[in-house]
């Protein structure tokens, strides 16, 4: 009898051990997602600011161009034009970039989180479990 005790328990114990896995992985999961949100929003701020930055600078150009007699299209205020917007497209491409790689490493940091966890229930089990069964057959 004393052993369908211990393997009812071992039982319970198993179910209880997956239940508490199952909630940590979501919590990792929302944690981890709320995390690359923050990023993503971040980044979409800076490209909003730095397309508004762009417009200004491209809006100045054109008035100094104006004020000092130049043409405010072709010839060389289009060449300043299009530096600005090739130097804010480099900079928007490595903000992407170092998003990128942060969103990357939030990933593999908790997927390791999520393994270790996984790996720590099992053995948890597993030693619950090695130590119930030999109770439940030598007693």
């Amino acid at each position: 009898m004393g052993g369908l005790s211990s393997l009812a328990s071992l039982g319970l114990n198993v179910a209880l051990g997956q239940e508490a896995a199952k909630r940590e992985n979501r919590n990792l999961k929302k944690e981890r997602d709320r995390q690359i949100e923050a990023i993503m929003r971040d980044n979409r701020d800076a490209e909003r600011q730095q397309a508004n930055a762009l417009r200004r600078r491209q809006a100045s150009e054109r008035v100094r161009a104006g004020a000092t007699g130049t043409a405010t299209t072709g010839g060389s205020i289009d060449a300043i034009l299009r530096g600005l917007e090739r130097e804010a497209e480099v900079d928007a491409n490595a903000r992407r970039d170092v998003a990128s790689a942060r969103v990357k490493q939030i990933r593999d940091t908790f997927g390791t989180r999520r393994r270790n966890n996984l790996l720590t229930t099992t053995n948890r089990l597993l030693g619950n479990s090695s130590s119930t069964i030999g109770r439940s057959l030598l007693g």
